[in-house]
């Protein structure tokens, strides 16, 4: 699918994602994500048991947000079907930043990008 957008944050956090794993993911938009655990979420990773990968990014968010929600999902992909948010689930939000910002850094330095800061909130 090709985009309009010379610096679509959702593809070039695609390509990053791409870049450090090697799993297939289909992602999608969805208007509404059933509370996980009574809490309401803005996006979850399905693992299934024939093996497919699916993240459901929900829409109603500002696109911050959701480019945030979509890094938290494919940490998830690159850490596997665990509910933790612990180091190791830490270590691949900052390694999918870090790998953005040097695709944005090689390929898109004369455009303005999305400026994240610390990954502590994803």
């Amino acid at each position: 699918m090709e985009t309009p957008f010379i610096n679509d944050m959702f593809s070039i956090f695609y390509k990053a994602f791409k870049n450090l794993c090697s799993k297939k993911v289909g992602i999608q938009w969805v208007n509404e994500i059933e509370p996980v655990e009574g809490e309401e979420v803005s996006g979850i990773t399905r693992f299934f048991d024939d093996g497919t990968i699916e993240i459901y990014i929900l829409t109603r968010q500002s696109v911050t947000e959701a480019v945030e929600t979509l890094i938290h999902e494919f940490a998830h992909v690159m850490v596997g079907p665990i509910n933790e948010h612990g180091e190791e689930f830490h270590r691949a939000c900052d390694a999918l930043v870090e790998e953005y910002t040097r695709i944005l850094d090689e390929d898109f330095h004369d455009c303005i990008a999305l400026e994240l800061g610390t990954t502590d909130n994803i």
